[in-house]
């Protein structure tokens, strides 16, 4: 993305200024591979706004730098915890057609650190994430990301875990 922006700003993306704007409250779930040792699931409730810059090409494409904040619960079959998560992360849009992709990356707390018999090292962790977004409809936004969250190397053991999450969120 950033590939993108340094590249492509010279070939016809314009910088546009826009507010700060809260761009899409809404929930997320999800859950682990089929692969991993343990089943995890996570939910949350979260809020991305939308910074006040904005990049535009030729009326095709847009790119925006955005914040976003979580909270929620992360757990196996026998054990619960609060996950709080707050970074950045980029959206490119469609100007023509109602999506965008979404990557970002964001420092993340864990309530515990260990679930059973899984150790995540330490509470502090680092969740990275691709996605798509697909405005339903004038107000409704759907979501689909990939995410993968480790504590970076920066504890042992460090076995990360990966997410399919699925979101639902209000445009404004």
């Amino acid at each position: 993305m950033l590939a993108l922006l340094l590249v492509g700003a010279p070939c016809g993306f314009a910088s546009t200024t826009n507010k700060v704007a809260i761009l899409a409250p809404g929930a997320r779930f999800g859950v682990s591979f089929p692969t991993e040792s343990k089943q995890f699931t996570q939910g949350e409730f979260y809020a991305d706004v939308g910074l006040p810059w904005r990049w535009e090409s030729n009326g095709a494409l847009y790119l925006r730098p955005t914040l976003t904040a979580s909270g929620g619960w992360l757990g196996d079959y026998y054990t619960d915890g609060a996950v709080l998560k707050g970074g950045a992360g980029l959206l490119l849009g469609s100007l023509r057609f109602p999506s965008s992709i979404e990557v970002g990356f964001c420092p993340t707390y864990l309530s515990r650190e260990v679930y059973g018999t899984k150790d995540f090292g330490t509470k502090l962790q680092f969740t990275s994430h691709v996605g798509v977004n697909f405005d339903l409809a004038s107000k409704l936004w759907l979501s689909y990301r990939f995410q993968h969250m480790s504590n970076g190397s920066t504890a042992r053991p460090n076995p990360g875990l990966n997410l399919h999450m699925v979101g639902v969120g209000v445009l404004f």
